[in-house]
């Protein structure tokens, strides 16, 4: 594996991310932060928020194979942007299916995606209304996170 296909909910648009896109001390940081559940990111501050899908018929059951994480102001609830990435075949159709429609059922801009799910490894990310008051530079930091999260992933 060295590309993860990038999808973006809010424009459609795609991208694969080699796997040189990201440092190992960049990939070492991140999976600790995703391990831990949680981190504080960047300058200015980001809090990264980990969340792995439960299964529908069991909600006790937590999924392997795919995770959704959040990235919000410190000390609030206001999500800026996140991503769903999945790495396993098994799950990605399910994860897709929770991404999109999340998409469609919450303050989540975008178009909709009503493509199928991308081969795995795959991230789908998406953004809020947050997303516009953030400066050229904070949107720049928010997609380098990204990327290194994704691949922290898989």
């Amino acid at each position: 594996m060295n590309q993860i296909e990038f999808v973006s909910l809010a424009t459609g648009q795609t991208a694969m991310i080699p796997a040189s896109a990201v440092s190992s001390q960049e990939l070492e940081f991140m999976r600790s932060a995703i391990l831990a559940g949680g981190a504080e990111l960047g300058m200015p501050a980001v809090e990264l928020v980990v969340e792995r899908p439960h299964h529908p018929e069991d909600p006790g059951k937590i999924e392997e194979g795919a995770l959704i994480y959040f990235l919000r102001k410190p000390g609030t609830d206001g999500v800026i942007t996140g991503a769903m990435v999945c790495w396993d075949e098994a799950y990605s159709e399910e994860a897709w299916r929770f991404v999109t429609a999340m998409q469609e059922s919450s303050d989540v801009v975008g178009l909709g995606c009503d493509r199928p799910a991308p081969s795995v490894p795959w991230s789908a990310g998406f953004c809020t209304s947050e997303w516009a008051e953030q400066s050229p530079q904070q949107k720049r930091q928010l997609a380098d996170l990204d990327v290194s999260l994704a691949w922290a992933c898989v």
